[in-house]
């Protein structure tokens, strides 16, 4: 099974382990007006591994996701490689042309609940990987030009 899905980081997801609490209280941070800029991450996995990884400085749109797809199949010539005969794919938007292009190699569509860990392996992915996305965002996209003014605080 071939698992795709996205995903989105700013600041304040690099902020969200140091906010602090009195003992029964809510834990809160008074940076929440302050965003920062927008990643859109795309990752897709399969049993092997990572198959493809994709970080953009905007939202990804239907075409943007279509490109994505095509793309990635385009690598896999013969879905057997990958010891599978479906994909279970957990997407944003339902589309026609996906479908039939899936269809015409050979390939299941499935679509999932919008968060369902059991399962989607890629949301426990998702989860492991929170915390190194200012990694991941460096690697591909290069250093920010400002920091985040929450980082400032």
């Amino acid at each position: 099974l071939v698992f795709a899905d996205k995903t989105h980081f700013n600041c304040i997801t690099l902020c969200r382990p140091y906010t602090w609490a009195p003992h029964g209280g809510y834990a809160h941070r008074r940076d929440f007006l302050v965003r920062g800029k927008r990643y859109s991450i795309l990752l897709v996995i399969a049993l092997d591994g990572v198959i493809h990884l994709e970080v953009l400085d905007r939202p990804f749109t239907g075409d943007a996701f279509l490109e994505f797809i095509e793309g990635t199949l385009g690598q896999i010539q013969d879905p057997w490689n990958l010891r599978t005969c479906g994909r279970a794919v957990s997407i944003f938007c339902l589309n026609l042309f996906l479908t039939d292009m899936l269809c015409t190699r050979g390939m299941h569509l499935l679509y999932l609940l919008s968060y369902s860990p059991d399962l989607n392996p890629i949301e426990e992915a998702f989860l492991q990987s929170r915390p190194s996305c200012g990694i991941i965002v460096t690697t591909y996209l290069g250093k920010p030009k400002a920091p985040c003014a929450t980082h400032m605080l």
